[in-house]
């Protein structure tokens, strides 16, 4: 069934009515008590002066805490399941601070404590299924950006950075916490180091403050000052903490020295390799305000292997980042795609070297090494956030084995084997600089440029940006505004030296109402022809002229059997920069619901109406390819996660009907919890296209002009199961595993069609069966499979011992479609490459040496 845009228009104009109409039917009463929700009274806490720090342990009966009034006692707000409902559980808190450390000493009231769920998991797993406990520290009240620090129920630390577009797990400080039950529910007990957080030098302190507790047996999460789901943004409904007077900012100067040793054997070759090293990360807090991270001599050996997958498109694949040093602290440098960490350490080949028919590689550089990095990072108490980022990759070398035949001298007709090494990349620089600037209502505007610099008449690059983001004072409305100029220097010519440069530019604006149950996006968005930002950043098709419009209704308070739920509606058009013509327009309409037993239910419907024109499926400039109609529809239903056994299961459907293109598949994942230190999680990813049509090759006349861009009519099948096995110990110890094998096979037709000029297609005599003339069958057969298993012992606050086993093998074939049977028996001849690595990582912090000392 196709559905226009109008129609999509009007469905979501008539549910957003219907649901409207509906609340002004309710009782004045029940709209006076709402309309006093939406209004929340922010809250205040004080903070007591203590003569000694106490003792961590979650008893909470040191003397020291007995002479501390109770900061709170009574119930928090909910956020969830009901929206601004008072929750029915008691906290207390009390809040006492020393001239080393901020302690927070929280009761939680459970009128069943055999009921607080205790599931244990290591560090920031915030999927776990247990109780929790945290705060949340905006040191500059500025109502945009803070620290998190969590416990949970059975003692694993949770932590996180805020930020107004972003929750920065990564981050991790160094703190002590402790747990212990009760008869009356459990007790926390939370230590957090000033050299932890950055903070202003003043003589009386006024933070940002708001408490968390989440009670998962009746998945009640709320806060201690209200948070309204409704209103956009966390931290800027934020109470207040005072009371912490005459604190200096500490000297914040960490170091973290680590030794390892690594062991790996490549069965293919034989080979078997060993090293020993060792490095350091440190942090310096060169400021009250700004903190300088160095990574000398990193190892990442110990880092999740990628989900490498079949790319068929004509664009790359962008990988999650899994180095910590990348992916801590870069908040300030995450700004529209300017920055992609992976290219860090990445083979650029920049001087387009090309491996001889006649030759065999010998030696590839998996990775350019990176040599050091450093990021220097903060924020005043002005609202001033300056970043600057560096780092220096070596150069790296292909080494390769070739017949060469001597021309000349008493050798001449004779053959030798040599070895040759190709420089690949020379010595590179990375760099980043942004500035950023909060204003009020929880707006801010920044500039940032970064910059690749290569040695050796390597090409380089700069992009300069800024962007805006504006808020009314009610925090209802928005107005966001980017735009960035992009320039490359290309490689240097070896005789004159003359580097030509290609200049780009994008701009986007956007507009609409973020708070409330009814809101709105317009948007419009500009890339020119040669904007590129690939050295350091990741964009995949530039060249676009792009409009969207963003409808969504959400309902955040129970309904009927429903917690909270949403629809929305999306409309788009897009052209080409240049040439300015039509490229595709569609839209799509999706809901999520959580019902009160809580199970999730989520669906979509998304039609592309008219033919697209893809510029980009036939890799050759002036050609597109035309994709008729399509849609595409998916059910995603999702059991309650509290369960010992819960699962998701999505399954999708995309059809093409002039080509009689059919596409389905299927995602599921249970998840077993066999005990409070035991789970397993499976997965299973499979699907099927059938009749989809793309590019095949290109083929060159003699003398190099195009022949023709041939278009092969395919038949996909990809499978992914996977699975994890957690097993933690204790709070302090765990183990990980995790098994992942993909597997995708491309079937092309023996009938394949050239494209034309107006993105149509012709048959043609291409003979994908025969190897005669170049001409080579496209078929692709693709294997991958990994295991990674990680060991982690805290030894100590912020020290950590790990073991890592990896194992890794890798298949990709031409011409070769095996079923499935025969593939596995094919793959798993394949050799492996194992891995084993050991490493010890010790904090030292200046402030805790300094009290050892006295």
């Amino acid at each position: 069934m196709r559905v226009s845009a109008f129609l999509y228009l009007l469905l979501f104009l008539t549910i957003s009515g219907y649901a409207q109409t509906n609340q002004e039917q309710k009782k004045e009463g029940e709209k006076d008590k709402k309309e006093q929700k939406l209004t929340p009274e922010k809250r205040h806490m004080q903070a007591t002066a203590l003569p000694e720090k106490p003792k961590i342990d979650g008893e909470g009966d040191d003397e020291v805490w007995q002479h501390v009034p109770l900061g709170f006692s009574g119930n928090f707000t909910q956020i969830s399941p009901k929206n601004l409902e008072t929750s029915p559980y008691i906290t207390e808190i009390k809040a006492g601070y020393t001239d080393y450390a901020l302690y927070i000493l929280a009761y939680m009231r459970d009128p069943a404590p055999e009921s607080v769920a205790r599931e244990l998991g290591l560090r920031d797993d915030f999927e776990s299924v247990a109780d929790r406990f945290g705060i949340v520290l905006d040191t500059y009240n500025q109502g945009q950006n803070a620290f998190y620090f969590a416990v949970t129920s059975a003692g694993v630390q949770l932590d996180l950075y805020i930020t107004p577009n972003n929750e920065d797990v990564s981050w991790d400080a160094v703190w002590n916490s402790a747990v212990q039950l009760t008869d009356g529910g459990w007790v926390a007990e939370l230590e957090i180091p000033w050299s932890a957080i950055r903070f202003a030098k003043r003589p009386e302190q006024l933070w940002g403050l708001n408490f968390m507790r989440i009670v998962r047996s009746k998945n009640d999460e709320a806060f201690w000052s209200p948070v309204d789901a409704s209103v956009a943004g966390l931290v800027n409904q934020s109470g207040t903490l005072s009371g912490i007077n005459n604190i200096d900012p500490p000297l914040r100067l960490q170091l973290f020295p680590y030794v390892s040793a690594i062991a790996g054997h490549d069965r293919a070759s034989r080979s078997t390799s060993t090293n020993f090293g060792g490095g350091m990360d440190v942090k310096w807090g060169i400021s009250e305000s700004f903190t300088l991270d160095m990574a000398l001599i990193p190892d990442f050996s110990q880092v999740q292997s990628d989900n490498q997958v079949l790319n068929l498109s004509p664009y790359e694949v962008q990988y999650d980042e899994n180095r910590p040093f990348f992916t801590e602290g870069t908040e300030l440098f995450n700004k529209n795609g300017l920055f992609y960490s992976r290219r860090v350490g990445q083979v650029f080949n920049t001087f387009n070297r090309e491996v001889p028919e006649t030759a065999t590689v010998v030696g590839s550089p998996g990775n350019a090494k990176l040599l050091n990095a450093t990021k220097i990072s903060g924020r005043t108490h002005k609202g001033l956030g300056i970043g600057l980022f560096n780092a220096v990759t070596n150069e790296t070398i292909l080494e390769i084995e070739d017949t060469i035949r001597h021309t000349e001298g008493y050798l001449q007709g004779g053959y030798e084997l040599q070895r040759r090494k190709l420089l690949m990349d020379p010595v590179t620089n990375f760099n980043i600089v942004v500035v950023d600037q909060n204003l009020p209502n929880n707006s801010n505007i920044s500039l940032l440029n970064t910059n690749v610099t290569r040695q050796k008449g390597g090409r380089d690059a700069n992009v300069t940006a800024t962007e805006f983001r504006l808020r009314n004072k009610k925090n209802m409305y928005e107005l966001e505004g980017f735009g960035a100029l992009s320039y490359v220097w290309a490689n240097a010519d070896p005789n004159t030296g003359f580097r030509e440069r290609s200049d780009g530019y994008r701009y986007a604006l956007s507009a609409g109402k973020i708070s409330g149950n009814f809101q709105f996006r317009l948007s419009r968005n500009v890339e020119s022809d040669r904007y590129d930002i690939n050295d350091l950043g990741m964009i995949q098709a530039p060249n676009e002229v792009s409009h969207y419009l963003w409808m969504g209704y959400q309902v955040f308070e129970p309904v009927w059997i429903i917690n909270q739920g949403g629809i929305n509606v999306n409309l788009s058009y897009e052209r080409l920069y240049k040439p300015s013509t039509f490229t595709n327009a569609g839209g799509d309409i999706n809901g999520w619901v959580q019902f009160r037993n809580f199970w999730d239910l989520s669906f979509g419907q998304s039609q592309t109406p008219f033919n697209s024109h893809d510029y980009f499926e036939p890799r050759v400039e002036g050609y597109y390819f035309t994709r008729l109609p399509s849609h595409h529809e998916f059910l995603y239903v999702g059991t309650d996660r509290r369960k010992r056994f819960a699962a998701g299961v999505e399954l999708w459907r995309f059809t093409r009907k002039a080509w009689e293109a059919r596409d389905w598949g299927l995602w599921f994942e249970p998840r077993y919890r066999l005990s409070n230190n035991v789970s397993v999680n499976a997965g299973l990813n499979y699907s099927r296209a059938r009749n989809e049509r793309g590019y095949v090759t290109t083929l060159e006349q003699d003398n190099g002009a195009l022949e023709a861009i041939i278009i092969g009519n395919r038949h996909i099948q990809t499978l992914e199961p996977s699975l994890r096995l957690n097993l933690t110990f204790n709070n302090k110890m765990g183990l990980n595993l995790r098994a992942r094998y993909y597997w995708s096979r491309v079937r092309y037709d023996s009938e394949f069609m050239s494209l034309q000029a107006d993105g149509s297609t012709l048959p043609t005599d291409y003979l994908a069966d025969e190897d005669q003339d170049g001409v080579m069958d496209p078929d692709v057969n693709f294997n991958s499979f990994n295991i990674d298993l990680f060991y982690s012992w805290q030894i100590a606050p912020g020290s950590f011992l790990t073991f890592a086993w990896k194992d890794a093998s890798q298949d990709w074939l031409e011409g070769y479609s095996p079923g499935f049977s025969e593939n596995v028996n094919h793959f798993i001849r394949k050799p492996h490459t194992h891995t084993f690595s050991l490493k010890m990582t010790y904090f030292l912090d200046y402030l805790l040496v300094r009290n050892w000392i006295k």
